[in-house]
This record gives C-alpha cells, structure tokens and sequence, in this order.
C-alpha cells in the first residue's frame, strides 16, 4: 500500500515539472518526482507502575502518534540506553526490572520511518524505592500452663472451699467438674458442698501450641454433732484400773487420737455410727485429775473426761493434836495425802471409829474421846484402796 501511494505521488508531480521547465527555456532534465516531507509525529512515555519497589518489573511505554508509525523506540536514562523496542500499533515497550534505588530521569526518542519524522519525549522521572522489609517471623508459642488449689480437701456438707488458680500463656481458661465456663487467667472462688462424697474441680487452659490441666479434688463427709465423750469410771479411780471410753459425734470413718495425759495411747477411725469404743489403763504414777482426750481429724472436733485417779499404794499423813493426855479427853486426828471425796476409815486400836470423806484439800479431821484406858494408844486410818495407809501414836495418861 505504502509503494502504492508513493508511486501515485510521482506521476502528479511530473507534468508539472516538465511544464515549468519548458516554459522558462531551460535546457535540461527535470526530476522524476518531488517527494513529500515525512508527518511530524510526538512520542509519549508512561509506567506501568511509578514508584515502583528495586527489583519490581517496570513496564515503560512509549506512544507513538504520526501516519501509522513503524520503526523503534530507544529508551534512555539521560544519555544511557536502556534498550530498544519496536513500534506495534503506535506503541513500544520495554520492561525492566534493573533499576536501582533512587530516581531515575527516562526519555524514549522514536527514529521514525519513511513517513514519520523522529521525536522524543519529554522527561519522566522513574522513582525506585527499597523494598519492603519482611515482617519480622512471630515468636514462638509457648505452651500453656495451669495452677489449681483448694484451700482444704477434707471438709463437710456445707462448708465453703476457696478454689485459687493462676495461669501463663493461655489463651482460654475453662472450668469443669464441679464448676463450668470460662474463668479468669487468675482468680479465686468460694464453693459450697452441698452433697457427700468426693467433689472433683478441674481447669484447663489452650493456645496454639497445646492445653495444660490442674485438678483438685475434696471429699466432703457428713456434719458430725458435737463430740462427747464418756467413761465408765467412777469418781474415783484406781491408778492400773481399766476405764471403757466412749465417744460419739464423729463423722463416720472420721480418724480420731485418743490420749491419756497428753500421750497418745489409741488411733482409728470411726464406726459407722460416728462412734468410738476405747479400754484404757489408767497410769500407776498419776494421782488427782487425769484427761482422756479424744481428737477428730475434723477441725474443732475434741472431746475430753476428767477422771480422779488415786494410787493404788501411799502412805497417809496421821497428826495428832496431842502427843500426851489425861483419860476420858477428846482427841483430835487429821489425815492428809487423801484425794478429794476420798473415803478414809479412822480405828483406835481394834476399834473402827469412823469413815469420813475428804475434803477439797485431800485432808480429813476427826476428834474423839480417848477412853479409860491407859498407855500408849494407835490410830490408823486406812484410804479407798488397802495400800493407802498411815498411823500415829500418842499416850493416855492417869
């Protein structure tokens, strides 16, 4: 097409040469044909992306516009070629993905064809940043963990239990068992028992990287009544004599001591009934109160019973008030040693004179009428046990 028009173009230009030629008397040979000058064209430069990052591909483009413009483009930074393209459809492009940091200063000059003149685009400044840093890689996850406590894990029906937890790198806290739903990473809470047997309180807590769980557990038992406890003894007892002991207001299974004079002596546990049948000995050496204590394991639970324990084997204290005196006198005895409410019997010579109890002090005092007889005279006296005895001696004079 384009040959077409060319030769078109010459054959009109031809007459009119040889016309004018002829005309002016000029002897020579005229052109063959006057070729037109070539249409001005203008080249414009784009990018595909601007500011682009050191290391991105950056298409640039040149446009071209003229009379169907063929041919190439040369793009430059300043006076550096950065390559060449060819022109398809007014348009050439060169992708480029080398250009340093900085700004960079590009023009595309277009070299035209037989048609089209040259041209060369104004400045356009490429801008090339760093790259985005990459993103720093998360810590590690680390596992989770769990604490749990209870503030006692015997109780009874009824009482209140302080449950306290803490918690690390969780990023769920859950309760079960005896408690639900989501807790705190940390805290405390107060439960109360409202049925026998063993009360199970768990946490767990979760992240990413795995679960922890911590578990606890109390066991509640029935509310006991209040402890008593009894014994079989008389007033007074004995020292190596056997004493039944009783006590009752236990829980059942409940473990008990049982001690005698502070000494543990016994331990169990309770029958089912919350009861405790015990025999013990009452010490030889002891004389005056004795404690039988019993204690539960439950807090608060202490039973006592206070015994009188006497020795078996002692020797009375026997005062006479006068060593020497006439017959038919009174006379007056005072027996010490004794144990309060003891009984003592009092005999001058073969003769049982009275059986008096003692007194809170532990003495006994008696007067009598010494008699008509004369001479050296004996009063013994003789406690609850027969190794509890004592005398003294005084003279009946003329």
């Amino acid at each position: 097409m384009r040959e077409k028009l060319d030769t078109l173009r010459l054959l009109v230009a031809a007459p009119v040469a040889a016309v004018a030629l002829g005309s002016l008397g000029v002897v020579g040979t005229a052109p063959a044909a006057v070729a037109d000058a070539p249409a001005a064209t203008t080249t414009t430069l784009a990018s595909s992306v601007n500011p682009s990052t050191a290391g991105q591909a950056v298409a640039v483009t040149a446009s071209v516009t003229g009379s169907d413009p063929t041919g190439t483009v040369t793009f430059l930074e300043g006076s550096t070629t950065l390559g060449s393209a060819p022109v398809a459809g007014g348009v050439a492009t060169l992708t480029t993905s080398t250009m340093a940091v900085g700004s960079h200063t590009l023009t595309a000059t277009y070299e035209g064809d037989g048609l089209n003149a040259a041209s060369t685009s104004a400045v356009m400044t490429q801008f090339v940043n760093d790259p985005p840093k990459a993103p720093k890689p998360p810590k590690p996850v680390k596992k989770p963990v769990v604490k749990l406590s209870v503030s006692t894990t015997n109780a009874s029906v009824g009482d209140q239990v302080t449950l306290r937890w803490s918690s690390k790198n969780a990023d769920e806290v859950r309760a079960s068992g005896e408690w639900k739903g989501r807790q705190k990473s940390q805290g405390s809470t107060t439960v109360r028992l409202t049925d026998r047997g063993t009360h199970v309180f768990r946490l767990t807590v979760k992240n990413a990287a795995g679960k922890d769980r911590a578990t606890v557990k109390v066991t509640a038992i029935r509310k006991a009544k209040s402890l008593e406890l009894t014994t079989d003894a008389d007033a007074l007892v004995l020292g190596g004599t056997a004493v039944d002991v009783t006590a009752d207001g236990l829980a059942q299974g409940e473990a008990y001591v049982l001690r005698v004079a502070g000494k543990p002596v016994f331990s169990g546990k309770a029958d089912k009934k919350g009861e405790v049948h015990r025999t013990v000995k009452t010490p030889l050496d002891v004389e005056g109160e004795l404690a039988i204590t019993l204690t539960g394991s439950n807090a608060g639970r202490v039973g006592t019973a206070t015994l009188q324990v006497v020795k078996p084997t002692k020797d009375l204290g026997v005062e006479l008030k006068r060593k020497k005196l006439p017959r038919e006198k009174q006379q007056t005895v005072t027996v010490s040693g004794l144990v309060a409410g003891e009984e003592v019997t009092l005999s001058l010579g073969d003769e049982e004179l009275t059986t008096e109890k003692a007194s809170e002090d532990g003495t006994v005092t008696y007067s009598f009428a010494v008699g008509d007889d004369t001479g050296v005279r004996t009063v013994s006296v003789v406690g609850m046990a027969p190794g509890r005895t004592g005398e003294g001696k005084f003279t009946v004079l003329d």
